[in-house]
């Protein structure tokens, strides 16, 4: 009798049951690689801003230190700040150049005014309206004393900022424009704010982790005490001054940090 031979072209339930295992698996792996991959890039590409960011603002922070004339301890009259660090109005805040402690300094810049805030053939210095005997605003002007403003650097809620302060009160000579503007909180521009107001404080940089400075003697080394009672004193004779800034790296929050060692050129 002969035999009947049968044909099972499908697969057994346990083939299935490997093999969907086995799919399973490749498809987890796969997964994990290609988001451990997108991970990798979202952190490389905020490192990389970061550094930018980190680059842009020691360099706006380079170009005031090198363009001052001093290192303040204090800002006092007439260079008066409705703010300080806060949003609610506090008439005549003195600004301090210790700040909240050896990771949040504030650094304050005493700069001539000038008509222009770029460096061209036509730009010049904002000269104050106090005549002598031998010269005032007609003739040689040049000797009459230079209005001057403040550049504060402080640090507020992970960020840095940078606020000008103008001296408002001091007669200027006829027609002459000053290009710095009185900067304040950007929350305080509504239909209300203060005319002194004329631009908004400029935010340097973001998560900020630390900010230090250090003000140099001219062999390069560091006043010592200069953060103690008194220190102050020393920033007259410094002409240079060492800046670290560290900020945070979103989304892992690695810090990155860069200092800055320039010198004053006036």
């Amino acid at each position: 009798m002969p035999r009947t031979r049968h044909f099972n072209y499908g697969y057994t339930i346990v083939e299935l049951v490997v093999s969907i295992t086995v799919f399973s698996i490749i498809v987890v792996i796969f997964g994990a690689a290609l988001t451990n991959a997108y991970h990798e890039v979202f952190i490389s590409k905020a490192r990389s801003q970061t550094t930018t960011a980190l680059q842009t603002a020691m360099d706006i922070i380079e170009k005031d230190v090198r363009y001052s004339i001093e290192f303040n301890g204090a800002t006092s009259t007439p260079y008066n700040d409705l703010y300080g660090r806060g949003g609610t109005m506090v008439p005549n805040y003195t600004w301090n150049y210790t700040g909240t402690g050896p990771n949040a300094r504030t650094l304050i810049l005493s700069s001539y005014a000038s008509n222009r805030r770029d460096v061209s053939s036509v730009r010049r210095l904002v000269r104050i309206n106090k005549p002598t005997t031998f010269y005032n605003c007609s003739l040689e002007p040049e000797y009459l004393p230079k209005l001057q403003y403040r550049t504060v650097y402080f640090v507020k809620d992970a960020v840095l900022y940078r606020r000008i302060l103008v001296d408002m009160s001091s007669p200027r000579c006829p027609g002459q424009n000053v290009a710095q503007k009185q900067s304040c909180p950007a929350s305080v521009f509504t239909a209300s704010k203060p005319a002194i107001c004329q631009a908004r404080d400029e935010a340097i940089a973001k998560n900020v982790q630390a900010f230090t400075v250090q003000y140099l003697k001219d062999d390069g080394t560091p006043f010592e005490h200069q953060y103690a009672a008194g220190g102050e004193d020393y920033l007259v004779e410094a002409s240079s001054v060492s800046i670290s800034l560290t900020v945070a790296a979103p989304p892992s929050n690695n810090t990155q940090s860069t200092t800055l060692l320039v010198t004053r050129i006036n």
